[in-house]
């Protein structure tokens, strides 16, 4: 598994689905604990890093997602269990 760490935060800026990252904000990553200087990048691993960091960023979004549904989920179960239970 691969794991990818910024040394500093990062910044996504979306303008009709194109992606355009700040790397002054960024200017080394860490992959697999071996640090690499951005500035040193070819454009293709460029890309690869945005999207790389995007995916990141939407699965702690769908994550986030998940456990609001996973919470209202249980309350509307609970609140169907109670309104059960009255009716008998």
């Amino acid at each position: 598994m691969q794991t990818c760490s910024a040394n500093r935060p990062t910044s996504f800026k979306l303008s009709s689905y194109n992606k355009l990252f700040d790397f002054s904000k960024m200017p080394k990553v860490t992959i697999n604990n071996k640090e690499y200087d951005t500035e040193n990048m070819s454009e293709d691993a460029i890309r690869q890093l945005q999207s790389f960091q995007f995916t990141v960023g939407e699965r702690q979004r769908l994550e986030a997602q998940l456990a609001v549904t996973k919470t209202a989920q249980a309350a509307y179960s609970k609140a169907l269990q109670e309104l059960l239970d009255e009716s008998e």
